[in-house]
């Protein structure tokens, strides 16, 4: 495969993954702050992650999709090469995710402002309308 084809086929893979990262952001919406952004960000993770093809290979490929290639090729130990390190690096993400805080945007909103209070107090309580 030449360096273009490579490129391209990235390109296409990263639209797939913009696409499926889309449809879980819609989907985990209304689950756990925390929950959800552990599944997003892992799931992103685990999706962009690359690794080398093979040993002598320059290429660089998404290193879930070596992996299971290896895995079902060549075995187990030649699965480990690229399975390590993704599971390290979406550990690190887990623990990044689970570790940051959660803000309380959405109570926030609900609660009316203080101009919102003191604009409604500003207003007639009745309205009059004009004589003629």
């Amino acid at each position: 495969m030449t360096s273009s084809q490579i490129l391209l086929g990235w390109g296409v893979y990263l639209a797939g993954v913009l696409a499926c990262t889309l449809a879980l952001w819609l989907i985990t919406g209304s689950i756990n702050p925390r929950v959800r952004r552990l599944l997003r960000a892992g799931t992103f993770i685990l999706l962009v992650t690359p690794w080398w093809h093979s040993t002598e290979a320059d290429l660089l490929l998404p290193a879930l999709w070596v992996m299971i290639y290896d895995g079902l090729s060549a075995g187990f130990p030649e699965m480990a090469r690229a399975g390590l390190p993704l599971v390290v690096v979406t550990a690190v993400c887990a623990i990044i995710a689970t570790s940051l805080p959660v803000s309380d945007k959405g109570k926030k909103k609900k609660q009316p402002s203080d101009k919102a209070k003191q604009k409604a107090e500003r207003q007639p309580q009745e309205r009059q309308e004009p004589t003629l």
